[in-house]
Parts: structure tokens; C-alpha cells; sequence
């Protein structure tokens, strides 16, 4: 490195070639900080090494002009200016074979993001603190939910681990902004078997019959996994049926004895004539016309009249009235089967079935306290019974 009036200058040797780079007017202490990270530039360059998360860093922190004139000596790579809303764009695009329901998920995280930080923000430029700033945007701003802020951080933290894969960034700014979940509030009611033969007994018709079996006793996702139900699927000789779900992918269910009764009951209505359905969707055409978009199901018009039918039934329509028979489904499963299978036969893990599905049923307290350590007394007064 020599000085000048002009400032200083950087000289190495690059195979036969003897090149410089302008520092221009700065510090002397400056100049030799630059020349550090420098040569560990050449060195890295050299034995083909990966840079450590300082010198990386502050490449990160050069200004456009600098780092392009580093790029033309094949010292860094002008893709790292990728601003934002560039880098996100680009990696919706080569995640696009990902089902509809997880790039929807993906893109309001986005949305987030770029509220937060602004489109040209550059992803080399976004700090640890800025991190866990958005992390209480998310809480304060926009009052999510400990799940949904959660969720959100889960998919940054993806975007940016990406990045890291990438080189455009030394590390993740977001790699310990967590969001602790606190434990599920009540926000759904169980709902009994009881409950629902009642709604069953007021149903218009069969196919309304047979919604709601699916919901409460297979844990069907409504509408979309209702309305992928073919003919084709239901396999009654064998004891089950094939769900084809948009977010998880394919799994089977047992034909537990409510579904298999209502499933019987649309049968015989459509084979009443003598004509088999063949590989027929089982929910009417009309319904799953009404319900789909380029974007899966949406607005398939069920809450409505099925409010309608608990009033009818005299019950009092509960919260998230479709999911909350999908969790009482799981709760009553559990009681009876191993979690790991109820947690395939329904499409979630075991974790998240623990977590947001299973919960403490009157039934299930009055029987653990009927079971639990129980001490046959009879013949003996309880001064005794404790002896």
C-alpha cells in the first residue's frame, strides 16, 4: 500500500498481472483496517475459502461503487446489493412448486416484511436489533397472535438461512429472535357427539349430513378437503379413505362408523338409478364451483347456513365454528388411540396436535376421576377404608 496526494492506493498481484485499487483521501488507520479485510480477500480468494462472518460483514457495509469495483477484480459479487423486495420476489419464484395454501402463508409474511423494513431496504443491511425490532412491531403494531407472530419469524428466519446459503448475507439477523408461545387460551369450545346428533337430526340433506361427520368424526379440513373427496378415494371394503389435502399432501383415515354411515347414505342416493358415480367428486358440483378460485377454496359459503342449523338444532354457534369440530375430533381420538396415529390419520404432527388440538373434556375428567387409584371401600366406613 503506498500514499499520495491523491490518497492511498492498494497494490497486489493477481497471477502475472501486478493491479491497484484507489482508496483516494481517507485516514491512515482507515487504510490499514481496509488493507486487513483485504488481504483476507486475496487469501480467501486464493485457497478457496469461505469468508468468516466479520469480513463478511463488512463487505457487506461497502458502498455500491467500492464493492463494484471489487466485483471487476473477482473479489466479491455484485448480487449482494439485492435489495429487499428483489430477494424476496426471487425466492417466491423458485419456491413456486409449493402448494397454494404455504406461498399464501409466505406472501403475507412478505407483505410484513416489506411494511416493516420498505421494498429497497438491503438484506446485507438488516441488523440483529432490527430483527427483534420487527419482532415487536409484529406484537405492538400489528397485534397478532403469539402463534401467528411465531409462524411469521419461522418463515423469515427461512428467507434469510437461504441467503446465508447464497453468500448475499455472512448470517442470519433473525437466528435468536424468538416468540414464546404461551399456552393455548380456550378460544374454542369442545363439541359433543351429543351436540352434533342433534345438528345431524336438523341437517337439510344428506350431503349437509355428511359434511359435518367429516368435520367432527374423520377431522376433515373444510371445505378443501371435503370437496377433493372422490368416490374413488372411499375404500369400504378396506376400512378406510384416501384425503388428498391441498397443504399436506396425500394421507388415509379410518372409516370410522359416523362416516361410514353417512358415506352409505350419499351412496344410495346416487346410485339410486342403477348408474354408478365412478371416479365422481363426492359434494355436488355446484358447490365446489361456487367454492373454488385460482387460489384453492375460498368463500364456499358454509358458515352462514350452517349457523343457521345449529340455531335450528337450538345450540349456540361456537368460535372458529368448522376447526373447532376438526380439534374436538382429534381430542376424542386421542383418548382411545396412540397420538402418532391419530396425528397421520389427520393430517398434523403429534406436537401440533398436542399444542392447539387435544384438550380436557368433562368426560374425561369425571372418568380419570372415577379410574385414577381408586380403593375398593365396600364393607368399609372411610375411617377404615384409609387404615
Amino acid at each position: 500500500m503506498s500514499a499520495s496526494k491523491k490518497g492511498y492506493r492498494i497494490f497486489w498481484v493477481d497471477g502475472d498481472k501486478r493491479r491497484s485499487l484507489s482508496l483516494g483521501k481517507i485516514s491512515k488507520r482507515s487504510a490499514e483496517r481496509f488493507l486487513t479485510y483485504f488481504e483476507r480477500l486475496l487469501e480467501a480468494r486464493r485457497l478457496g475459502l469461505t469468508l468468516d462472518p466479520e469480513t463478511q460483514r463488512w463487505l457487506d457495509s461497502l458502498d455500491a461503487d467500492l464493492l463494484n469495483r471489487l466485483a471487476s477484480c473477482g473479489l466479491a459479487e455484485a448480487k449482494q446489493r439485492a435489495s429487499l423486495k428483489q430477494y424476496l420476489e426471487d425466492w417466491l419464484k423458485i419456491h413456486e412448486h409449493y402448494p397454494t395454501g404455504t406461498r399464501d402463508a409466505w406472501s403475507r409474511s412478505i407483505a410484513d416484511l416489506l411494511a416493516f423494513f420498505g421494498a429497497e431496504k438491503r438484506i446485507a443491511d438488516i441488523t440483529p436489533a432490527e430483527a427483534e425490532h420487527y419482532r415487536q412491531w409484529l406484537r405492538d403494531v400489528r397485534r397478532l397472535s403469539d402463534s401467528t407472530i411465531a409462524k411469521r419469524l419461522g418463515h423469515v428466519k427461512r428467507f434469510f438461512t437461504h441467503a446465508v446459503r447464497l453468500k448475499l448475507i455472512a448470517e442470519n439477523p433473525f437466528r435468536w429472535v424468538t416468540h414464546r408461545i404461551s399456552e393455548t387460551k380456550r378460544k374454542w369450545r369442545y363439541v359433543s357427539a351429543e351436540e352434533i346428533d342433534r345438528v345431524l337430526a336438523v341437517c337439510p340433506n344428506a350431503y349437509w349430513r355428511l359434511l359435518v361427520v367429516l368435520c367432527r368424526y374423520a377431522g376433515l379440513r373444510c371445505p378443501s378437503e371435503h370437496f377433493a373427496l372422490r368416490w374413488s378415494h372411499i375404500h369400504f371394503d378396506e376400512g378406510y379413505f384416501v384425503i388428498e389435502a391441498p397443504k399436506t399432501g396425500v394421507r388415509r383415515c379410518p372409516l370410522f362408523a359416523p362416516v361410514r354411515k353417512a358415506l352409505q347414505e350419499v351412496w344410495d342416493q346416487v346410485t339410486a338409478d342403477g348408474e354408478l358415480p365412478g371416479d365422481s367428486y363426492i359434494f355436488p358440483e355446484s358447490w365446489r364451483k361456487r367454492a373454488m378460485t385460482p387460489r384453492g377454496f375460498r368463500n364456499a359459503n358454509l358458515r352462514v347456513p350452517f349457523t343457521k342449523i345449529l340455531k335450528r338444532a337450538g345450540i349456540e354457534p361456537w368460535p372458529d365454528i368448522f376447526h373447532a369440530l376438526r380439534k374436538s375430533c382429534e381430542t376424542d381420538l386421542v383418548h382411545q388411540f396412540p397420538l402418532p396415529h391419530v396425528a397421520k390419520w389427520l393430517g398434523n404432527s403429534s406436537i401440533i396436535a398436542y399444542r392447539h388440538y387435544i384438550d380436557v373434556t368433562e368426560n374425561s375428567l369425571r372418568d380419570a376421576a372415577e379410574r385414577a387409584w381408586a380403593t375398593p371401600t365396600s364393607g368399609l366406613d372411610a375411617h377404615e377404608a384409609w387404615k
